[in-house]
């Protein structure tokens, strides 16, 4: 939030119960407007307890909240229902004992200046009215109150504009009735993230089991913890859904790790404990499949690639049956995205030769492309473990040795790229410029738009990721044709250029 936002002001402070329930919408105080929302919230409590709390109690802790900043992420609670059900009969049989009380006191005191002792401690408790006013506090540490009810506020991070009044644009107003089960939440979710369980996200956790199924609801979370925010998130959709109401999925065709890893989340909530605590970790760990399909030097994907690879080969001698299913399935999905980002990488290489014409020319170390020879150890690992945990006679078996034929045929197009490459950077030669005859230059351009175009017409990234040979085979024998015919396009330099 923007600190030249403007933060709505508390007014001055309310005059009779008469102001407090037909407020000027416009100038509403920021007491009337906590008071209209704890009459929605508890309307089940005399009125009379509300208006008490918000008149004649020391409000202090409020105000200040109210007037700091809005820069800040803050909450205030008000913990309730402690003895909030008391009707006027309670009230009257209470107050006439703290009163029978202090006039025995008083009747045994002999000396005046005990009189007059009492007599203020008389005048005290009838002001204060101890029993109902005492029913309501303020909380404002960085911590979950202890109370199984609640009233809390919270600053929001952004303004919304769309509220009519002006506290409900930079606060928000939440009920919890029933605190027990979420405080079971947050206890599963300090075994997974322990330290990690900052007051935000356990506030975050609280906007969502109040709001589950709001696509723009408050959120306390740093974008750059995606980790710990799908955790998160994923602990919320499967603590407070029912049984029949299926964890949302990614909007996309293909699955997604998330999709693969929120069914472990869910079975980890149905059955917390340390022992399955271990398990979960390894499983969450290749959350960082999701992170290999991004700009990133080589080396990085290797490394990624070797972690993965060691978390499922740790997995593989634990898993049978229902979790050796998911173990197969999460496998599976991570070849085929290796597939598509080594097709991915291979295609990108291919489109550097394309920056020859003038108007887009690039320097040549740039315009080369990347060797990804140092990820086929891996990837071939990969293949060899998928293969290992399918029965022979599956198609997901079939079709991963389908992709291990396929990389011997990588091996070549790989090949004629690099050779198609140094012929570019001739042809890339500034001492070209100065050359009369363009012709020759001209045939050399069009060819290397075909050398891209059978890239762009075979569908290469899912002719790895399918196993398809033919295509692959394909896309080889033309780039060795245009290779040859490339080679004999392009004209010598002219004598007076060398």
């Amino acid at each position: 939030m923007s600190s030249s936002q403007r933060r709505p002001m508390p007014l001055p402070e309310i005059e009779n119960e008469d102001d407090m329930e037909n407020p000027p919408a416009e100038e509403e105080t920021s007491q009337n407007w906590l008071l209209r929302h704890l009459r929605l919230f508890l309307e089940d409590i005399d009125d009379v307890h509300l208006t008490n709390f918000i008149q004649k109690q020391d409000i202090t802790i409020f105000r200040n909240f109210m007037m700091a900043p809005t820069t800040e992420r803050r909450c205030l609670y008000s913990p309730s229902r402690k003895n909030l059900k008391m009707n006027s009969e309670q009230d009257e049989e209470s107050k006439r004992k703290h009163e029978e009380e202090l006039k025995k006191k008083q009747e045994e005191a002999q000396k005046e200046i005990l009189q007059e002792m009492i007599q203020l401690e008389i005048q005290d408790v009838n002001l204060n009215s101890l029993p109902p006013e005492i029913l309501f506090k303020w909380h404002d540490v960085e911590k979950i109150p202890q109370e199984d009810e609640f009233v809390y506020i919270a600053v929001r991070d952004q303004p919304k504009m769309d509220e009519k009044n002006e506290f409900d644009q930079y606060y928000i107003v939440g009920y919890l009735k029933n605190a027990e089960r979420y405080k079971k939440l947050i206890e599963i979710a300090h075994l997974i993230l322990r330290e990690k369980l900052t007051f935000e996200r356990q506030i975050d956790m609280l906007f969502m089991s109040q709001n589950l199924s709001a696509t723009n609801r408050e959120k306390w979370q740093n974008p750059d913890e995606a980790f710990e925010n799908f955790i998160t998130d994923s602990l919320c959709f499967a603590f407070w859904l029912s049984k029949k109401q299926e964890l949302p999925t990614d909007d996309i065709d293909v699955e997604s790790i998330e999709a693969l890893l929120r069914p472990r989340l869910k079975n980890f909530v149905a059955n917390p404990s340390q022992q399955n605590l271990t398990q979960l970790w390894l499983e969450m760990s290749l959350y960082e499949i999701k992170f290999l399909n991004g700009p990133q030097f080589v080396d990085t994907i290797q490394s990624r690639l070797q972690r993965i690879y060691t978390i499922f080969s740790a997995l593989q001698l634990l898993y049978s049956g229902l979790n050796k299913d998911w173990l197969q399935k999460t496998i599976f999905y991570t070849v085929e995205l290796i597939s598509r980002i080594f097709a991915t990488k291979i295609k990108e290489n291919a489109k550097k030769l394309l920056a020859v014409k003038d108007d887009e020319r690039e320097n040549i170390e740039e315009g080369e492309g990347e060797n990804f020879s140092e990820i086929k150890p891996i990837f071939l690992e990969f293949l060899k473990l998928g293969s290992s945990i399918f029965d022979e006679r599956s198609e997901e078996h079939a079709c991963l040795e389908k992709i291990r034929q396929c990389m011997r045929i990588i091996d070549f197009i790989e090949e004629e790229l690099e050779k198609i490459q140094k012929l570019v950077s001739d042809l890339n030669d500034p001492k070209r410029d100065m050359m009369l005859d363009r012709s020759g230059m001209d045939k050399s351009f069009e060819i290397v738009q075909e050398i891209w175009n059978v890239f762009e017409e075979s569908y290469f990234e899912s002719s790895l990721e399918t196993g398809n040979f033919e295509s692959l085979k394909n896309v080889c024998l033309q780039l060795s044709t245009l290779h040859n015919k490339l080679k004999e396009t392009i004209p010598p330099l002219d004598e007076y250029c060398t």
